[in-house]
């Protein structure tokens, strides 16, 4: 379960020190001497370490987040709208959260599945009604989740439903599976080896937003995008496996 994954990954990651001696550049890349470059490498590698301590969700962060989820699901569930037409209903951690390469300040991203297969029967007309039910279900004084800032966003590319749970901010979406196999994926990259991972994937996107090059709606980088050029680069570097088992990574992203 996720709950086991995140434990196993913050203890390897305790385990392991960063920086690996085995991505200190060596002196033929630049003119600087070896002695500098391992130095400026140690330096740097400490500060990624230490900004990924800070700032990359921890057990407690994803038992809250679980809290989260479940507390949509079961309100969602037993809401009169839902509960005669999709009794399959389930709601899925996806994206950041979901993989375990998210930040604290990280959106917790759901995929609302309605009929248990993908939504592969709904059609897209449908989406404003279903999510203006979903928003109205939330904002219930029966809802078991204090929901605000709710806004349903019905012609986004995805279909989903904005909303905030104290200080963590969700988005509820109505799409397909993929969303759950990119998470499969990019959880079973940093599953291998979470020491090296999480801090550098952490300090990237970061800086991608800081940058301004991180916003996929305006056609630039998307997070997902961003971890899997860090994740083939550090396979390039022979610091993570090739041979992933796609077809089990694709069956992990049918679980709940």
């Amino acid at each position: 379960g996720g709950d086991a994954y995140h434990e196993v990954c913050l203890q390897r990651a305790g385990q392991a020190p960063w920086p690996d001696a085995s991505l200190t550049p060596s002196a033929s890349s630049g003119a600087l001497p070896a002695a500098v470059v391992g130095e400026l490498a140690t330096s740097v590698g400490a500060e990624i370490w230490q900004f990924g301590r800070q700032h990359c969700l921890n057990r407690d962060d994803w038992v809250r987040r679980c809290a989260i989820r479940d507390a949509i699901c079961q309100s969602l569930r037993a809401s009169d709208a839902f509960s005669a037409e999709f009794p399959k209903l389930t709601v899925t951690i996806i994206g950041t959260s979901g993989s375990g390469l998210g930040r604290k300040a990280s959106d917790l991203d759901l995929l609302l599945e309605l009929d248990g297969e993908g939504n592969r029967e709904l059609c897209r007309s449908r989406m404003p009604g279903l999510l203006a039910a979903a928003e109205a279900t939330l904002r219930s004084s029966c809802s078991g989740l204090p929901a605000e800032d709710l806004e349903a966003v019905p012609t986004a590319r995805i279909p989903l439903l904005r909303g905030r749970h104290a200080d963590v901010r969700f988005d509820l979406s109505i799409g397909t599976r993929c969303g759950a196999w990119n998470t499969a994926l990019l959880r079973c990259c940093a599953a291998a080896d979470p020491a090296k991972t999480l801090p550098l994937c952490a300090v990237l996107v970061a800086w991608s937003k800081a940058q301004g090059i991180n916003d996929s709606p305006r056609g630039l980088l998307s997070t997902y995008s961003l971890l899997l050029m860090v994740l083939a680069y550090l396979q390039a570097e022979g610091q993570l496996p090739k041979d992933l088992k796609l077809a089990a990574v694709a069956q992990a992203g049918l679980g709940p």
